[in-house]
């Protein structure tokens, strides 16, 4: 690992064998509009699967134009060339969070706070050739995995139980201080670690917690397998555009009502997202955005070609129809 050790999980000496396969699944909490500010160097949300010719996932922040998901590949050789001829460990690709819309869903922490996550499996197996390393995202439009990345390579691994290579499960990496950049939440839920067949959760039998910097929260921990850290109060929005929700029509069976998107930044923005909680209520009907079903009674809402641009100052708005299925019918707007 290049950069420095944020926050994050570290396997334990003696723990974790692989000598067959192995399996990391978790969800990555992530931000497709960037953190809020100017990263001043780059920052990785990412972990290993617990082997030595490992492939990460890696999210990708720096400055405010990088908000990217990425695979970085361990087993490239010269013997074993990655894709584009790479010969030593590489960048595979890096592409934007917003490319993944199907792949990303909200999805609550260990405190009830909402994230946009992406849920991701990087697996190295034996095989009767060699190995191969794959990547899979989870696809939530065809709920199914996709797989994104395969690479086969020959040669031996080392056991990293043993040696101490592959030694970082889910961590932030960062390659400048944190303790006075305004990261929001950072972190990973629901992780686990399937080794030679084995599931683990990793418990802190066989894992240790490091972290986070002085100046951040820990704001939830589920040892280990979920966790989350951030500088800025725990669960506060990071997007410049705030969502305000008006009930506009209400009866004894239903409702409609409106949301406004303001940019209230300094600088403009080419698209937006909303969270809508409908709470106990039921959609029938929409317009001026697109409405995707990310879990029971939960939307994300992104805007259409001509709503998507905001300028600094500027308000745009959707709406929606509803029937009511019980008394808490009011719903939740709220923005990233």
């Amino acid at each position: 690992m290049p950069g420095g050790l944020g926050a994050g999980v570290s396997y334990k000496s003696g723990a974790l064998p692989v000598t067959e396969s192995s399996t990391l699944y978790t969800h990555m909490i992530v931000y497709p509009e960037g953190l809020g500010f100017d990263v001043p160097a780059d920052l990785f949300t990412t972990a290993t699967n617990r082997t030595e010719k490992t492939v990460e996932v890696v999210g990708w922040y720096r400055e405010a134009s990088v908000h990217h998901i990425g695979v970085f590949d361990w087993s490239c050789s010269a013997t074993d060339p990655c894709a584009g001829g790479q010969t030593v460990p590489s960048w595979i690709w890096t592409r934007p969070f917003s490319d993944n819309t199907c792949q990303l869903t909200q999805m609550a922490d260990g405190a009830g706070v909402d994230h946009e996550t992406l849920y991701y499996a990087n697996a190295t197996v034996s095989t009767a050739s060699g190995w191969e390393n794959r990547v899979l995202f989870w696809n939530y439009c065809t709920s199914e995995w996709d797989l994104e990345y395969v690479h086969a390579f020959t040669g031996p691994q080392q056991d990293c139980s043993v040696t101490g290579c592959g030694w970082w499960g889910p961590i932030v990496e960062n390659f400048s201080p944190l303790e006075d950049q305004p990261f929001p939440q950072l972190g990973f839920i629901d992780t686990s670690l399937v080794h030679d067949g084995v599931t683990s959760l990793l418990p802190p039998s066989e894992t240790d917690f490091n972290g986070p910097p002085s100046t951040w929260d820990l704001c939830f921990i589920d040892p280990n397998t979920s966790w989350s850290t951030s500088q800025i109060p725990c669960g506060a929005s990071t997007a410049p555009w705030t969502a305000t929700l008006t009930v506009t029509s209400n009866w004894n069976t239903g409702y409609c009502a409106d949301v406004a998107v303001h940019n209230g930044g300094t600088t403009a923005i080419s698209t937006w997202s909303v969270s809508l909680a409908m709470n106990q209520s039921t959609l029938t009907s929409s317009h001026s955005a697109n409405f995707q079903a990310a879990s029971a009674g939960q939307y994300q809402i992104t805007p259409l070609s001509w709503n998507a641009n905001l300028a600094p100052g500027a308000t745009t708005s959707f709406g929606f129809c509803a029937n009511k299925t019980g008394t808490n019918y009011t719903p939740a707007a709220t923005t990233p």
